[in-house]
């Protein structure tokens, strides 16, 4: 985990998510988000920095937000549109829901890690630190 619930309710500032064992449960996957958008280099030595315990907890908000929203059917309903009038509803497809929901899941760790962070560079580096 790379960021504790400690550190989630204290550095973080986070008020959100008000049970540890709660936090535990969608710090998971926010860690799963956070190796993606780095390429698992935090396993492979780069050391874990404010700024990645920070992005850690704001995509545990966000995977906490879904699942609050998912008890809500009507939100996740995936309705698009819809006219009474002649009664039509339009469904947004699964595949756009998903990536609208990746995208606010990377936004939210954007903040902190952004896309020019080096941790995030999808190429090599060598051994000495410098580019391959």
């Amino acid at each position: 985990m790379y960021a504790d619930y400690n550190f989630y309710r204290t550095e973080y500032g986070g008020t959100l998510i008000e049970d540890e064992a709660l936090y535990r449960r969608f710090s998971f996957g926010a860690d799963a988000l956070i190796d993606k958008l780095t390429h698992c280099r935090l396993h492979n030595g780069w050391p874990v920095t404010h700024a990645v315990k920070m992005a850690a907890c704001a995509v545990a908000e966000e995977f906490f937000k879904d699942s609050q929203s998912s008890e809500l059917a009507a939100v996740q309903s995936g309705v698009k549109s819809e006219n009474t009038d002649g009664y039509a509803v339009t469904y947004a497809d699964a595949a756009a829901m998903e990536a609208a929901r990746e995208r606010r899941l990377c936004d939210a760790a954007g903040v902190y890690l952004p896309p020019c962070d080096p941790i995030r560079y999808a190429g090599c580096y060598g051994r000495g630190g410098g580019l391959c």
